[in-house]
Parts: structure tokens; C-alpha cells; sequence
């Protein structure tokens, strides 16, 4: 992806699917019925890396976190945390405390090993306004 980025006139990215169909259970065997590598579901629902393209490829601002954060009977396991975005930092919060900031670097995203627990976490831009 990062040539793809680097290159002088870069013509797009090509999936091999948009979404997940039925008739191919890739990458699982039976019993699943279909194929999990479309960017939306077979309901027509965006996924993960549908936020993650999306902050690639549009100056609409971006911020997603990745996965949900309902894990019930895993407190205090590590959950792998991403977020997708098209800004120059972030910083997670659960429950109101700071799990850090880092940087983002263009076409990237970041991840954070979060010990699980009830609440709400959330991701905050820290993009600084630039005044021209």
C-alpha cells in the first residue's frame, strides 16, 4: 500500500471483492457458506477496512475504532485496539483515563493492547488547527 501511495500518478486499489458473497467460505471451510474479504458484508454494511480505506482515500475526516467494546467474561484480558483515521494523532480513553497518545502517519493506523473493562472507550483527534 505504501507504493501504491508513493507513486507519481497512483490509479486507485483494486479488491478483488466489494463485498462478501456467498458460494466461496473463504477463508474458512464448512459449515461457513461464504466469503469474508468484502470491504461490506452480504447485507451491504461497511466493515472495518472500509473506515480504514475511507480515511486513505477522502479528505472527510476520519476516526474509527476498532473492534467493539462489548467483551463480556474478559475482564482484564488484553483486547488489540486499532483506530483508522486520517488525522495526525490520537488519543484513547477508557472510562475517561488516558491510554496514551500517538502519532499517525499518513495511509497508517495505530493500535493500543487495552486490558478489558466495562465502559466507554473512546478515541479523541488531536489534529491541532492550523490558522492560515
Amino acid at each position: 500500500m505504501e507504493i501504491l501511495c508513493g507513486a507519481a500518478l497512483p490509479g486507485g486499489l483494486f479488491l478483488w471483492t466489494g463485498f462478501d458473497y456467498r458460494g466461496e467460505e473463504t477463508p474458512f471451510t464448512f459449515p461457513a457458506i461464504s466469503t469474508q474479504y468484502g470491504v461490506l458484508d452480504t447485507c451491504g454494511f461497511p466493515k472495518d477496512c472500509a473506515s480504514y480505506l475511507k480515511a486513505w482515500w477522502t479528505e472527510e475526516s476520519v476516526l474509527f475504532l476498532s473492534p467493539h467494546w462489548n467483551w463480556k467474561g474478559k475482564e482484564g484480558k488484553n483486547i488489540l485496539v486499532k483506530a483508522y483515521g486520517n488525522c495526525d494523532g490520537v488519543e484513547l480513553f477508557l472510562n475517561d483515563k488516558s491510554l496514551g497518545k500517538q502519532t499517525m502517519l499518513p495511509n497508517a493506523h495505530l493500535e493500543w493492547q487495552v486490558p478489558y473493562a466495562p465502559g466507554i472507550l473512546l478515541a479523541r483527534d488531536t489534529t491541532v488547527e492550523k490558522k492560515s
